[in-house]
């Protein structure tokens, strides 16, 4: 899929910075490109069977010690989860979607950008407005702000980067192209992520707002820096080998070897000639 760059410029706009979208009510504050990165990586830590959360922020993180907690990990879960990628199965635990699935397989051309057109309209602000400008000309930048903003009683700077969200992801969906014509055509308007009414996310996202205000958008500390971790390595402790000897310093005392061998079924002649070399001499008389 080609994304124009007005786009790629404005792919992470309302993730970072001062203007940080901070809304309960399901306005996206992650970008439809970054979701879908984020989706290949928790399919390889999940496949179709349930995960701990801690999995999935191992997975997104690729650090083997990443921790599933802080004001960032949870804007990160309830923006997958509002995009419908993972489902909460219960505390703690959560599945892939199938609409998730369908993103993580990038090798099905066809499922992949339906998944991704469903993707974004499965999030009500952006149904509404898709569906309204469907067939024409989406509106200035200005304009999707200002909706934004008291739509969903957003600060000016709020809305304005998650209008900048919403464009880049409709772009990087195709629903919009880059000459800003909007069609839609049959992309689904809602998805199988989460069966149950939202309020534990949104109570997640108003979490994490708090977090971010009162740390100044830091995530609580977590365990030191380690490798990165591939989730598709099993990882086994291996024995460490021998190491070889090392050759003994000039001046060195000499090493002492003892040496226990057995030779009484030798022939004379060659028990002799092994002592020999190790500088015994034969007794008189012997040959």
């Amino acid at each position: 899929m080609t994304v124009s760059a007005a786009t790629e410029a404005t792919a992470g706009a309302g993730t970072v910075g001062a203007n940080k979208v901070r809304s309960k009510n399901g306005v996206a504050r992650t970008d439809l490109k970054t979701i879908d990165d984020q989706a290949g990586k928790i399919w390889t830590v999940a496949r179709k069977t349930e995960v701990a959360e801690v999995q999935i922020a191992r997975g997104l993180s690729g650090k083997a010690d990443a921790l599933a907690s802080g004001g960032g990990w949870r804007a990160r879960i309830a923006a997958l989860r509002l995009y419908g990628v993972v489902t909460k199965t219960r505390e703690g635990y959560f599945k892939m979607t199938d609409l998730g699935i369908a993103l993580a397989n990038v090798g099905d051309e066809v499922g992949h950008l339906e998944a991704l057109r469903t993707a974004v309209m499965s999030i009500p602000a952006n149904a509404s407005i898709l569906r309204r400008y469907e067939g024409g000309e989406l509106p200035s930048l200005d304009t999707l702000a200002t909706e934004f903003e008291f739509t969903y009683s957003m600060s000016s700077g709020d809305a304005n980067s998650a209008a900048k969200v919403f464009i880049a992801s409709a772009k990087y969906s195709g629903l919009v192209d880059d000459s800003d014509f909007v069609h839609r055509g049959n992309a689904a308007s809602d998805t199988d992520a989460d069966d149950g009414p939202l309020e534990d996310l949104y109570e997640d996202m108003e979490a994490s707002d708090e977090q971010d205000s009162a740390t100044g958008g830091a995530d609580e500390p977590r365990a030191a820096e380690s490798e990165p971790f591939d989730p598709s390595t099993t990882y086994v402790k291996q024995d460490q080998a021998p190491r070889p000897p090392e050759a003994s310093p000039v001046g060195a005392s000499p090493v002492g070897l003892n040496v226990k061998l057995d030779m009484s079924a030798w022939a004379v002649d060659d028990v002799l000639r092994v002592l020999a070399v190790l500088g015994f001499e034969a007794p008189s008389g012997s040959e």
